[in-house]
C-alpha cells in the first residue's frame, strides 16, 4: 500500500527498516565523476597503482628522477664551459714571448727582453692566482649540483634503493677522477697552469661520501630492507685486477734502482722493463673499467690510478726528471 504523498513500494520501506536494524550509515556522497549505481551502493574503490621495483632495490627510476638527472647534466655542462672559457680567457690575457734579439749579444735588446719577460711572468702569476679562486667557485657549484641531484635521487628511491644509489655516485666519481687526470696529463706547458685541486676535488668529494654512505648501508640494512649485499671479500676478477695493477711496482722500482748516477749513461734495459711496467698497468686499466661496469667502484679505482701513477712515478725518477 502506498503512503500519501509518496510513491515508495513495500520492498523498500522493508530494506530501510532493515538497514536501520542493522545499523548502517549512509555513505558519503561522492565526489568522483563515476556515476551512481542503480541499486543504491557506493561505487567500488579504485586500485592502487602498482610500482615497479629497482633491481638494485626501490622503486624503479621514473620520469621524475631521469628529469632530475637531466636537468643536472645540463648544470654540469654549463659550469664546464664557463671554466673553459674562463681558462681560455686567461690565456688570451698573457702577453706573447718577445722576440729573440739580433744580434743575440746586443746587451741593451737583451736587457729589455729580460724586463718584458719578467712582466710578462708576474702577469702570469697573477692571473694564474685569480684563476684558481675561481676554478674553486666552479668545484663548489658542481659539488652542488651533484649533492642537490643525488639527495633528490636518494630521497625518491628510499632505504631500500640508498645502497645501489652510493654505488652509482661511486662509479661516477671514478669517471670523473680518470677524466680529471686525463685533462692534467693532457695539458699542454703553458704560462699559467691548470687549477689542479679544483679540477680533482668534485671527484674526490663524490668518492668520500660514496665511502662514507655505502658503509653505512653495507652494515645498516636488514635483509628485509633489501637485496642481498655484497661479500667483503670480493670476486676473482677484484683480486685478480688489484693484483695485476700491484705488480706495476716492481718494474717501477727495478727502473729507479737501477738508473744510479744520473751523470752516467742510462741502461738500455730500463726501456725494456718501463715496457713490462706499461703492460701490467695497461692491464690493471682495462681489469678496472670492467670492474667499474659491474659498480666495484673502490676496486676499480685502485686499477685505475695505482698503476699509471707507480709507472709516471717510475719513469721521472729513471730519466732524472725530478
Amino acid at each position: 500500500m502506498n503512503a500519501p504523498g509518496g510513491n515508495l513500494t513495500d520492498a523498500a520501506i522493508d530494506r530501510s527498516h532493515v538497514g536501520a536494524a542493522l545499523g548502517e550509515r549512509t555513505a558519503p556522497r561522492s565526489l568522483s565523476c563515476q556515476a551512481p549505481r542503480s541499486d543504491g551502493l557506493p561505487p567500488p574503490a579504485r586500485a592502487a597503482p602498482v610500482v615497479s621495483a629497482h633491481p638494485n632495490g626501490g622503486p624503479r627510476p621514473g620520469a621524475r628522477e631521469r628529469g632530475v638527472l637531466a636537468v643536472a647534466a645540463v648544470l654540469l655542462a654549463i659550469v664546464v664551459a664557463a671554466a673553459v672559457l674562463d681558462y681560455r680567457g686567461v690565456l688570451s690575457d698573457v702577453a706573447a714571448v718577445p722576440p729573440a734579439c739580433v744580434p743575440p749579444d746586443a746587451p741593451l735588446c737583451n736587457q729589455q727582453r729580460n724586463d718584458l719577460l719578467e712582466r710578462r711572468l708576474d702577469d702570469a702569476n697573477r692571473l694564474e692566482a685569480a684563476l684558481a679562486l675561481r676554478a674553486g667557485l666552479y668545484a663548489l657549484a658542481v659539488v652542488a649540483i651533484v649533492a642537490g641531484a643525488f639527495a633528490l635521487v636518494l630521497r625518491r628511491r628510499g632505504r631500500a634503493g640508498g645502497a645501489a644509489a652510493f654505488r652509482t655516485l661511486g662509479v661516477a666519481g671514478v669517471l670523473a677522477f680518470v677524466a680529471g687526470n686525463l685533462v692534467l696529463a693532457s695539458a699542454p706547458d703553458g704560462p699559467v697552469g691548470l687549477p689542479t685541486k679544483a679540477i680533482l676535488a668534485p671527484s674526490v668529494a663524490m668518492l668520500v661520501a660514496a665511502a662514507v654512505g655505502g658503509l653505512l648501508f653495507r652494515f645498516g640494512l636488514s635483509p628485509a630492507d633489501g637485496p642481498a649485499r655484497a661479500p667483503l671479500l670480493g670476486s676473482p676478477l677484484m683480486w685478480t685486477g688489484m693484483g695485476v695493477a700491484a705488480a706495476t711496482v716492481v718494474p717501477a722500482v727495478l727502473a729507479v734502482g737501477g738508473r744510479g748516477d744520473c751523470e752516467q749513461p742510462r741502461p738500455e734495459w730500463i726501456d725494456a722493463v718501463l715496457t713490462v711496467g706499461l703492460v701490467t698497468a695497461g692491464i690493471g686499466v682495462v681489469l678496472g673499467l670492467v670492474l667499474l661496469v659491474r659498480a666495484r667502484w673502490v676496486s676499480a679505482l685502485f686499477c685505475v690510478s695505482f698503476g699509471p701513477w707507480v709507472l709516471a712515478w717510475g719513469a721521472v725518477l729513471s730519466a732524472c726528471l725530478s
